[in-house]
């Protein structure tokens, strides 16, 4: 362990990103807070994060970047990056405008980051990546290892009881039969068309396993995707029941409910196993080394294809699926 790190009471973590960005980190936060029990931690996220982050109990206070327009809250959080600290991380392993900004304000003898486009002196040490090839929580835990601890392995988020009990409402209103396999499906992330899997194949995947035996289905909405997914998708199942967008601790309680998600490899894939909800996802190349989730109920199917998903025939992602659904009944994950 490097000797600077031995006497940490105030860190600054800084990452603006996606909810599922800051989903895997988790396991880092986790052992950073046991490895520095008395330190104080303060997280600067965004919105998309905002809920999830102030429900960790391993942080200490976190504060939302809310957009440049926004001059209060851009003060509150210019002020809080400021600060003194003992160390100061930028979690980003990209390029961001914003969290070169705010670190670049802190009060802190070491700022670490990873190897990206930067002034020179922006930070103390730089941790070299691969952005092709590898995995985020393998970044992470090179991060951790240079302040001497070893995170666990698996995401995890806390579900602060007023969201678990409305996700139990949702769900009980879906009226799914008990005792079924029930299938989640989200064909969201519609703003990365080459990490998508088309509508059309999702309608007609549903369609299908709607004939198993045993097997029940809804979908869930991200916010903004109502229409899209209601046009492009539900218009053609009918009688299969939705959940609409929700805050993500609430979705997530949904999700914890479900027997298996099925989605694109997006934030919701990762919210889904913060909870321990098996997962069916679509990658492509990128996507399944360095984003997909790494538990043993973490299922797949990848495209040849190394730059969209889309070319994936639906029968053999029925075929990947339905070996899925044999484990998990072999294991019995049903609700």
């Amino acid at each position: 362990m490097p000797p600077e790190a031995k006497g940490l009471s105030s860190i600054l973590l800084i990452l603006v990103g996606r909810f599922g960005d800051y989903i895997v980190t988790t396991p880092f936060l986790h052992g950073l807070r046991r490895r520095y029990p008395e330190a104080e931690i303060t997280l600067i996220t965004s919105r998309k994060a905002e809920d999830l982050a102030r429900a960790n109990p391993d942080l200490d206070r976190v504060l939302v970047f809310r957009g440049w327009h926004r001059p209060l809250s851009l003060a509150r959080v210019f002020l809080a990056a400021g600060g003194r600290y003992d160390l100061a991380a930028d979690l980003n392993p990209s390029y961001s405008r914003t969290s070169l900004r705010l670190i670049s304000l802190a009060r802190a003898p070491r700022k670490l980051a990873f190897a990206k486009r930067a002034p020179a002196g922006t930070y103390t040490l730089t941790l070299p990546h691969d952005p092709a090839t590898e995995h985020h929580l393998d970044k992470y835990s090179r991060l951790a290892a240079e302040l001497g601890f070893a995170p666990p392995e698996d995401v995890r988020i806390a579900l602060p009881a007023a969201a678990d009990a409305a996700g139990g409402r949702l769900y009980r209103g879906l009226g799914l039969p008990e005792g079924s396999l029930t299938v989640a499906i989200h064909p969201g992330n519609f703003k990365k068309r080459e990490n998508r899997w088309p509508e059309e194949k999702f309608v007609e995947f549903t369609k299908e396993i709607l004939g198993w035996e045993g097997v029940s289905v809804f979908y869930i909405e991200g916010p903004g995707e109502e229409r899209r997914t209601e046009e492009g998708v539900l218009r053609f199942l009918p009688g299969v029941r939705h959940v609409p967008p929700q805050p993500a601790e609430v979705m997530a309680a949904v999700l914890a409910r479900a027997s298996i998600l099925v989605c694109n490899n997006t934030g919701t894939l990762h919210l889904a196993d913060a909870v321990g909800t098996p997962t069916f996802s679509f990658n492509r190349p990128y996507t399944e080394k360095c984003w997909k989730p790494r538990g043993k109920n973490s299922f797949y199917i990848t495209s040849e294809d190394p730059e969209s998903v889309r070319g994936i025939e639906v029968g053999d992602a029925l075929r990947a699926f339905a070996a899925a659904v044999e484990k998990l009944r072999a294991g019995r994950r049903v609700t």
